[in-house]
């Protein structure tokens, strides 16, 4: 990345132009799945309201061995992460998600 940006900035300033700069901060985003269950292993934390890393901790799943449990969005955070948007039933309302990183393999 440093290599890519030095070499804008000295083609930057052999053409006299500013080198372009993305203003717009990235989206995280949901689309809806059919219901399906994955299972996630022990102690998977619950991130609400927003599919990311920095979003509050709200609760935890499989709190003693791994289990199934049905979810109904497939999101990627700010960041490019792959999440679940977990289905309503589950009991943590409308905006709790899990990273796919806690899927059990």
């Amino acid at each position: 990345m440093i290599r890519t940006l030095v070499v804008t900035m000295v083609l930057a300033a052999a053409t006299g132009t500013a080198p372009a700069t993305a203003s717009a901060a990235p989206v995280w985003g949901c689309f809806p799945i059919n219901t399906r269950s994955i299972t996630f292993v022990a102690h998977t934390p619950v991130h609400s309201p927003e599919p990311a890393g920095k979003a509050r901790v709200v609760g935890y799943l499989n709190v003693t061995r791994p289990g199934s449990w049905p979810v109904s969005w497939d999101c990627v955070s700010d960041a490019g992460n792959q999440w679940w948007g977990l289905d309503d039933s589950v009991g943590f309302g409308d905006d709790a998600y899990v990273w796919d990183g806690y899927v059990y393999r």
